[in-house]
């Protein structure tokens, strides 16, 4: 064989294989983007239900903290009061082939440290 021939087709591999990353990285990220949005969704909606039940904030943001940890999302911010109920949640993507690790990397993390994605979103206390 030719070597340009064999140097083309490595660099075509090679571009493919970045190409697949790239594609399948941001797939995980937008659809666990996407996930999110729903769960907070719902957990601000169980939040603001269960704060018009007791008038608890305690136990409102444990309503909305339980969904959420039901489909592998934490809430790591909870207002309540009035007639609203503000829920900030955040999940892990996974399955990221390189996304995690340059993340990591950029931001001088060690290269274990799991890429997330954030949402919030509010109720209304009906």
């Amino acid at each position: 064989m030719d070597v340009n021939l064999i140097e083309r087709l490595l660099k075509l591999v090679v571009a493919g294989a970045l190409l697949i990353t790239l594609l399948n990285d941001a797939g995980r990220y937008l659809q666990a983007q996407s996930a999110l949005g729903g769960i907070t969704k719902d957990a601000a909606i169980v939040s603001a239900d269960a704060y018009k039940r007791t008038g608890d904030r305690t136990s409102s943001w444990r309503a909305g903290e339980t969904l959420a940890e039901k489909y592998g999302a934490v809430v790591y911010g909870f207002d309540a009061g009035g007639e609203r109920v503000h829920v900030w949640t955040r999940m892990p993507v996974n399955g990221t082939w390189a996304a995690q690790r340059l993340a990591a990397l950029i931001d001088g993390k060690p290269a274990n440290t799991p890429l997330n994605v954030e949402s919030e979103d509010l109720a209304v206390v009906q």
